[in-house]
């Protein structure tokens, strides 16, 4: 269904109480309504958000496409704003070293995904759990307890 060049490409109808409006990060319009919305009232609120759904589709398309990562010797990977090649070694004992480069060693090529991504969590959790240090003597007030998820929004 389409709405002078702005196409709506699913309507998810569910339980809820209220419609959203979801431009996805490859730039389709995903509506989501409660069941007995009728099709007419659901376009008459995209006509009205018409500005909105056009500016979020547009900065999707102005990002550059990200592609996917390989997780392959070579491939730059970012860690505090810097780029680093990653280099894979098969060596014993498993483990992720920061140089010029980022260094997995690991005895099984296919888990090199799961240790970087755990590298990651366990130094995201040191650098914040400093933070979170630092700005506790600031205010006096400690967090109850720092936990790093995979959320992806």
């Amino acid at each position: 269904m389409s709405l002078e060049n702005i196409k709506i490409d699913n309507i998810i109808r569910t339980k809820r109480r209220t419609i959203a409006l979801v431009v996805t990060q490859d730039a389709r319009l995903i509506v989501r309504a409660p069941i007995k919305t009728p099709e007419s009232y659901i376009i008459n609120v995209v006509k009205q958000k018409e500005r909105w759904v056009r500016k979020k589709i547009n900065e999707i398309k102005l990002k550059p496409f990200l592609p996917d990562k390989e997780f392959v010797s070579g491939e730059s990977f970012l860690f505090l704003g810097r780029s680093y090649p990653l280099r894979i070694k098969t060596n014993i004992p498993q483990s992720v070293i920061l140089r010029d480069e980022i260094e997995v060693n690991i005895a099984e090529p296919s888990i090199i995904r799961e240790t970087l991504i755990k590298w990651y969590k366990d130094e995201a959790k040191q650098k914040i759990a400093e933070r979170c240090e630092w700005i506790s003597k600031i205010t006096g007030y400690q967090p109850a307890s720092l936990k790093i998820s995979n959320a992806q929004k």
